[in-house]
């Protein structure tokens, strides 16, 4: 394999904050490793090549170099991404927001994003203002205006400035979700409203999240179901309760699955090994190990004959049928039936792939139009690796390793 040595000039990233990135003489071979292709979120698709990680389009465009360690992809415009050990935030278009100088981050929820100097965790802004401090021994991201933080083993709520709207004495905190909260205290579970109100007494062994009006409770080993003022809907009587979806949750009784509604009353009698949640109308199920999907009155829809499954996203569903994968519809019918090595669920339009033989990683739509593939060829002449499309359309890229200089 002929391997050239080439300098690549990079742009500084973001004078604002003194960070800078400069590229090192890499020696670029004729097959850098396609490492994985991820889906897209927020328009943009992280891609990750010879172990750094970079963004595309839906065009198949490399709008952000594969510069990085260490990416999350794109939520409320702006992408998580580590360099050097540490982590930061960039702009769609490859701008500094958020400088590298923390050891961890999540991913930007309402505004504000969670952020590790050490061993503790306050928030930043979109501007890369630290409006809560590191201080924290735990956080989460904001929900419904107000994220669990944690000191000393003690859990409470914070508002986005910061201030302590509900104090830490809890022995757990869960995050908002419908007006109201899972909250622990002396080994019970119970829930709070958003002023810190026990709208329901800490009483039971533990408890899920509301969903759907409903939330999941336990007592002596058992599960049932209540509404947002306490009342008992279902008693614990069932080994597990899913978390409601689409008004339904999946209960498992007797070692086998079926389905209740918001009122209690059985849907779809426990009769299958497995069943998920819905999703686009349809639930996966498995009888005598095979999966298939029945609608919300307990019809089959698609009959239980494939090797393993995937809800449906966006009307299709990824299925393994005879040792190969394939994207069925909501009648059964195959839809696209590449050679495929693995897939993902759809998500904006696209679905991320691998192609069995030399065709690697890439992406398709719904209609199966290959779109972008991630096969990259290495030009001689012009010494540079480039991206072939399938319609033919090369796409210069940068590879290189990089180091970051924060000051």
């Amino acid at each position: 394999m002929k391997i050239i040595k080439r300098t690549i000039k990079v742009l500084s990233l973001c004078a604002l904050y003194n960070v800078s990135v400069q590229a090192q003489v890499k020696n670029l071979d004729t097959n850098p490793n396609i490492n994985f292709s991820f889906n897209f979120h927020d328009g943009l698709a992280k891609i990750k090549v010879n172990d750094r990680f970079g963004f595309l389009d839906k065009d198949g465009t490399v709008v952000v170099p594969m510069l990085y360690e260490n990416a999350l992809d794109f939520e409320e415009n702006q992408a998580a991404v580590k360099i050097n050990g540490k982590w930061g935030f960039i702009t769609k278009t490859g701008e500094v927001s958020v400088p590298w100088s923390y050891d961890f981050v999540e991913s930007f929820s309402e505004g504000l994003a969670v952020v590790q100097k050490g061993e503790a965790f306050g928030y930043v802004n979109r501007l890369g203002n630290e409006v809560v401090t590191p201080k924290y021994d735990i956080a989460t991201s904001f929900s419904e205006g107000l994220a669990v933080v944690a000191k000393n083993g003690r859990f409470g709520y914070i508002s986005k400035s910061g201030r302590e709207e509900v104090s830490l004495k809890y022995d757990f905190a869960g995050m908002f979700n419908e007006g109201l909260a899972v909250v622990s205290l002396n080994g019970k579970f119970g829930f709070i409203d958003a002023a810190g109100n026990e709208v329901i007494t800490p009483k039971y062994d533990f408890a899920k999240p509301f969903s759907d009006g409903r939330a999941v409770v336990m007592q002596n080993g058992k599960f049932g179901v209540i509404t947002a003022d306490g009342s008992e809907i279902l008693k614990a009587d069932y080994e597990d309760i899913n978390t409601f979806v689409d008004g339904l949750a999946v209960v498992k009784m007797d070692n086998q699955f079926g389905f209740i509604n918001r009122t209690g009353s059985w849907i779809i009698t426990p009769r299958f090994e497995n069943a998920h949640d819905f999703s686009n109308g349809l639930a996966m199920v498995s009888v005598a190990g095979k999966f298939g999907y029945v609608d919300n009155t307990g019809a089959v829809i698609i009959q239980p004959k494939y090797a393993d499954g995937s809800g449906f996203s966006e009307g299709l569903a990824l299925v393994k049928h005879k040792k190969n994968l394939e994207y069925i519809d909501k009648n059964g019918k195959t839809a696209i039936a590449y050679k495929l090595e693995s897939g993902s669920s759809f998500s904006e339009g696209l679905a991320s792939v691998k192609f069995k033989k030399a065709m690697g990683y890439g992406y398709i739509d719904k209609a199966g139009n290959a779109l972008i593939s991630l096969d990259y060829t290495f030009d001689k002449s012009s010494g540079r690796l480039t991206k072939m499309q399938f319609n033919k359309k090369p796409i210069t890229i940068e590879v290189m390793n990089t180091t970051v200089a924060t000051n």
